[in-house]
């Protein structure tokens, strides 16, 4: 639910900057990197959250 609250805020703001500065594509980019590098490094964090709560329900069994 906050992704699609943070995602249409964003890009409010990318439209406001693409009426602004007249340069359509390259906001649209800047955001497109920081919501991949945001993605990416929580699922490799959740990812290694993820490993070492298997490893601990191994040594419960």
């Amino acid at each position: 639910m906050t992704k699609v609250a943070v995602l249409s805020d964003v890009h409010g703001n990318v439209t406001m900057v693409q009426g602004a500065s007249f340069k359509p594509f390259i906001p649209l980019m800047i955001t497109a990197a920081i919501y991949f590098i945001l993605t990416f490094g929580i699922s490799r964090v959740l990812g290694r959250f993820e490993k070492k709560l298997q490893q601990s329900d191994r040594k419960m069994i």
